[in-house]
């Protein structure tokens, strides 16, 4: 059974709570940064040396730059390939952009926005996005676009090679 004080107590603790927003945001946020710093001087960052992940996103940025025949497929929701069709290039996720999709603004009292770079290849890429544009070979020496939302598989290579089939 509820009774009038523990209402006023518990009116007193929202304001309260409500009063101590950016302080308490801050607060935090500096607990954070202490914790950062004891991990960092603690245990310190990994030690890279050869860079081979670096070094296979640029090998793999550099490979889709070059027209290359592909196959794309379909794989259904039994894990089962579909060929779609004979494809050029990779998949370009639908979302891709030319130009920032994002435009600075600083207005009074606002704190300055991050923006999205653009990747090497010049494109802004989408962050998460399941739909596709494949070149399709139309099989007279031109491509078409094809458009897919399911989640597909692109190789530069007939699947069945792949497996050794």
């Amino acid at each position: 059974m509820r009774t009038p004080s523990s209402g006023l107590l518990f009116l007193g603790l929202v304001f309260a709570l409500l009063g101590c927003g950016d302080s308490a945001t801050e607060k935090a946020s500096e607990d954070v940064q202490q914790l950062a710093q004891r991990l960092y001087s603690e245990v310190g960052t990994p030690e890279i040396n050869n860079f081979q992940e670096y070094k296979f996103a640029k090998q793999i940025m550099e490979m889709r730059d070059e027209r290359i025949t592909t196959y794309t497929y379909h794989v259904d929701r039994n894990g089962r390939r579909h060929f779609i069709c004979k494809s050029i290039g990779y998949g370009l996720p639908y979302s891709t952009q030319l130009t920032n999709p994002k435009q600075f603004q600083n207005g009074l009292g606002e704190a300055a926005n991050t923006l999205p770079q653009r990747e090497p290849n010049g494109l802004y890429m989408p962050n998460n996005v399941d739909a596709t544009w494949v070149l399709c070979a139309d099989g007279a020496g031109g491509v078409e676009p094809v458009y897919s939302e399911p989640r597909l598989f692109v190789s530069p290579v007939p699947i069945d090679s792949l497996a050794g089939r």
